[in-house]
């Protein structure tokens, strides 16, 4: 199961609003912690596994469950997405990701 229940990917920065909206609406709280805890950083997968306090038992399935979802969305990104496993590999919000996290602190 994954941590999101809507995919939504607008390009256009006029129509992106209701889109957004509807994605950080749809957002787990999981998922939410997740892009707090991104915004405007650059993180391993460990510290933010670290600053979430979520906790699967493996980075790998913390991953899976998290961060692969955020990436298959378009809210992050990696910073070497041709090596996945890169050892210094980093994760940060796009703009969608950033959109959704402005809406998200917004609603607050």
């Amino acid at each position: 199961m994954t941590a999101f229940s809507v995919v939504v990917k607008d390009e256009e920065k006029e129509n992106c609003s209701p889109a957004v909206h509807q994605l950080a609406s749809s957002l787990s709280q999981q998922a939410k912690s997740l892009l707090m805890s991104l915004k405007g950083e650059e993180m391993t997968a460990s510290e933010l596994q670290l600053v979430t306090s979520l906790s699967p038992q493996s980075k790998q399935l913390f991953r899976k469950q998290y961060i692969y979802p955020s990436i298959d969305v378009g809210m992050v990104a990696m910073t070497h997405p041709d090596n996945p496993r890169h050892p210094q590999q980093k994760y940060y919000l796009t703009e969608l990701g950033l959109a959704v996290l402005a809406e998200l602190t917004k609603e607050e």
